[in-house]
């Protein structure tokens, strides 16, 4: 019966459409808005995005800042910036695990400030992929162990995304057009620890596009975590068609937690019924999110075995 209640559910997944929603902002329409983004993340070089923009969210319609100033301190140590291309400000240090950073832009008499830190890289361990077909529909299962921190605020994101490539025959159009995009997968979880701790709400109570969830559960635990990703298969695709799978996972500071969980709740379906929820920022005297993160991500490998 539970075997059953799951199919339903896969089926009813299959049937939504994916619901995509601008937040609206009240501002008049020639009026430009300071926005200060950036995600200090480990191993990486430490830049910030300082621009115009009418939407915070939208960097496609930034625009540079002329004559502003921006710079930052990592552990109480002050760096300006070593290159500024368009309105990305790069800095000659490469994060790592615990730096704290401050920012601060100032431009048109207004001062811009916010400060984070970079959290701890994701211990992720034994990761296996692989097509399970010994159900009625075919799951790719990506199963790992995952070493929570012990005594330490670890907020984790899981994300399977594929890069699809090649030719595909348009049907109605009757012709072939060529695909190169990189898209996300819904899937279930089977930790219900993970699950229960989740600050994202589960499509018909199972799947999941992104996976938000704390350790506030199972802190300084390791836990076996399996993912079940529905594989459909497209006919229309040419062979030789490219899926290229892999699992992101990421650990995030509160804000960029409660950053990415406003994103999630205002591009859910039941959005479309309610008001624009409103969206997290930590920028003193400005728009935007400055917010660190760890990420890792790890290829996955679905394919069949040969016959």
């Amino acid at each position: 019966m539970k075997s059953r209640c799951i199919l339903c559910m896969l089926l009813l997944a299959l049937l939504c459409p994916s619901c995509e929603k601008v937040l609206d902002v009240d501002f008049e329409p020639s009026q430009r808005i300071l926005v200060l983004n950036g995600v200090p993340s480990a191993d990486r070089q430490l830049f910030v995005n300082f621009s115009y923009s009418r939407f915070f969210l939208d960097t496609r319609i930034s625009h540079p800042v002329s004559g502003a100033s921006v710079s930052v301190s990592v552990n109480g140590v002050s760096l300006s910036p070593s290159a500024v291309e368009g309105s990305n400000y790069f800095f000659p240090y490469t994060l790592r695990e615990d730096d704290s950073i401050r920012v601060t832009a100032v431009a048109d008499g207004h001062t811009l400030m916010a400060g984070t830190y970079v959290p701890r890289m994701p211990k992720i361990s034994n990761l296996v992929s692989f097509m399970d077909t010994t159900y009625s529909l075919r799951f790719g299962s990506v199963s790992f162990d995952l070493a929570d921190h012990p005594d330490y605020p670890d907020r984790y994101r899981f994300v399977i995304t594929s890069r699809d490539s090649g030719m595909r025959y348009n049907a109605y159009e009757e012709r072939y057009d060529t695909i190169d995009t990189v898209r996300t997968h819904m899937f279930l979880c089977n930790d219900v620890l993970l699950s229960d701790a989740s600050a994202t709400e589960p499509l018909a109570g199972y799947f999941y596009s992104e996976l938000l969830t704390s350790d506030s559960l199972f802190d300084g635990q390791t836990r076996h975590v399996t993912l079940l990703m529905l594989h459909t298969i497209d006919t229309n695709e040419v062979p030789p068609f490219l899926h290229q799978y892999t699992l992101d996972v990421e650990t995030v500071t509160l804000d960029r937690y409660r950053y990415l969980t406003d994103l999630a709740t205002s591009s859910s379906l039941l959005s479309a019924f309610t008001e624009p929820a409103p969206v997290h920022t930590n920028i003193q005297g400005g728009y935007g999110i400055f917010a660190g993160n760890a990420r890792r991500v790890y290829p996955l490998d679905f394919s069949l075995p040969a016959e």
